[in-house]
């Protein structure tokens, strides 16, 4: 597996592994050399040139569900960001083990930047991931219009662990309502709709409130991801049904 190495601001380095599937993080930061600078209390304004945080090219040539880790050394606490053609698409801070952060997104097909920085901008030596996850195994398949289906979410540490999927045959494109009602009233149902494995809704609710969404499917074969938002097991109930 091959490594490399990208510098950016306060002297922080970032080490990246190739991603799963042949898809690599390449360095785009430049080197820095970020030295100590004096500031003096009513003295006139002082000139300072501040480097980028370093900023890592993942490109994708399908669309993938990722994940991407960044680990602070010696007690560092590292922070991710990911963006497209300078547009958010995702952030963190500690979802990974400790205080490392953690990002979990459905991406399409494309180049993204992924930067790295240190919560209290500090030098550090951070160790970057990213990985292709396998699609999960649906629970249960539906077609729309049938007697609603019942799946059981698991308890899990972060969103993945915790969910369960169904996969939706739809045989005429058009508006559908998707219905989801949990048995336990401390339960937060959530459903993300994935089209050709790309994330196009994200539906949540608080816990005890139901869900009753419109979204519009097109023919094929679509998957919905179910989970409680906290991460508890949580039996569900699902319908979903062509709007006439």
């Amino acid at each position: 597996m091959q490594t490399k190495e990208a510098r950016g601001r306060w002297g922080a380095v970032a080490t990246l592994a190739s991603l799963v599937g042949g898809h690599a993080l390449a360095q785009t930061a430049a080197p820095v050399d970020a030295t100590p600078v004096t500031v003096e209390a009513d003295a006139p304004a002082t000139p300072l040139s501040i480097a980028a945080d370093p900023a890592l090219t993942l490109v994708l040539a399908d669309p993938a569900e990722v994940q991407i880790d960044a680990a602070g050394g010696e007690g560092r606490d590292a922070q991710l960001q990911v963006r497209q053609n300078g547009r958010w698409i995702a952030d963190d801070t500690d979802s990974g083990p400790g205080t490392d952060a953690r990002v979990h997104a459905f991406l399409a097909a494309g180049t993204y930047e992924v930067v790295v920085s240190e919560y209290q901008h500090r030098a550090m030596t951070a160790t970057v991931t990213a990985v292709r996850l396998p699609p999960l195994e649906p629970v249960a398949r539906v077609v729309p219009g049938t007697r609603p289906v019942t799946v059981e979410a698991p308890e899990g540490a972060w969103a993945r662990e915790a969910s369960v999927e169904v996969e939706v045959t739809v045989a005429r494109e058009g508006d559908h309502r998707l219905q989801v009602s949990a048995r336990a009233p401390s339960c937060s149902p959530e459903v993300t709709v994935l089209r050709d494995g790309v994330q196009v809704d994200r539906i949540t609710t608080s816990p005890g409130v139901p869900i009753d969404q419109i979204v519009r499917l097109p023919v094929g074969t679509h998957r919905l991801r179910l989970r409680d938002w906290n991460g508890h097991a949580c039996p569900m109930s699902l319908t979903v049904r062509p709007v006439r």
